[in-house]
């Protein structure tokens, strides 16, 4: 199944997920797995896994993402830190213009592919993506390699392309680059850290029902406060804001520490960290 990209959307980094159990821990984290998986083949893979699993060295002990990305890196013929860091450290995915052309090769009519990938996004990633080539004598497949802004190569295949495809498999996370971004949800909690009050500030592209919630580090809904429908304010640069008087349901106020504010908007959530201090 493609990843559920609008799922991880404004729930936080896999470095810094929010609140702790989210989909962005369990299921942003295994398509990072499965996506290293697809990328180095799974004689390679398997065999990563088995030695990370049982090296001496880090048997019962403590490990860092940094120690798996060089444990990694040397089953690669390259260093896969510029594939990691963007999806651990941001929440952008690849946004993709996919330009394939058919052409005449030194094999025939049709039988040379070129194709250009480009990526729209601010955050640059690297990643290899699989292209599934239909022609008269089978089906192929071809990878390329895109760190860059945009990459162009060219492939011979032996008989006529009738059909190509970018990662039909969902291999990789990425979105079409027109693929609709949304900018509803939560902006930040200020001040932060809060000694008295907190400022939810959420944004709003029309009139929706909004539900706030606070939850503390142990996943526990500390208040609710349903909004009903909310109209934008009338300068649509401007969020709408809510404020909170650091009191839980029972009136006590809370202790200090981390909480995560969510602003569920028509049953879309967004997710922000904050700090009380007293």
């Amino acid at each position: 199944l493609r990843p559920l990209v609008d799922d991880w959307r404004g729930h936080g980094t896999v470095y810094n997920a929010s609140p702790v159990l989210n989909r962005v821990v369990y299921d942003k984290g295994a398509w990072i797995l499965h996506m290293l998986r697809g990328r180095l083949g799974d004689a390679d893979f398997f065999d990563l896994l088995m030695d990370w699993a049982n090296d001496a060295s880090r048997k019962f002990g403590t490990v860092t993402n940094e120690d798996f990305i060089v444990h990694a890196s040397t089953y690669s013929d390259h260093d896969l830190h510029a594939f990691f860091d963007p999806y651990l450290h941001t929440q952008e995915s690849p946004r993709l213009v996919f330009s394939p052309q058919v052409g005449d090769g030194p094999n025939g009519v049709d039988t040379q592919l070129t194709v250009t990938l480009s990526q729209v996004q601010a955050t640059l990633f690297d990643n290899i993506y699989p292209i599934r080539v239909a022609t008269s004598g089978g089906v192929e497949t071809v990878r390329m390699r895109v760190a860059a802004e945009s990459v162009t190569e060219t492939f011979d295949l032996q008989n006529a392309i009738t059909t190509v495809e970018l990662d039909p498999q969902e291999w990789v996370v990425w979105l079409p680059a027109d693929a609709p971004v949304t900018y509803e949800g939560l902006v930040s909690a200020y001040p932060n850290p809060a000694f008295s009050y907190v400022t939810i500030a959420y944004r709003l592209e029309s009139a929706a029902p909004v539900i706030l919630r606070i939850y503390d580090v142990r996943g526990r809904e500390l208040y609710r406060r349903d909004l009903g429908v909310v109209t934008p304010p009338v300068n649509p640069d401007e969020p709408a804001e809510f404020g909170w008087n650091l009191a839980e349901r029972n009136g006590g106020r809370v202790a200090s520490g981390v909480y995560w504010a969510t602003v569920e908007i028509d049953g879309n959530r967004t997710v922000g960290k904050f700090t009380v201090v007293h």
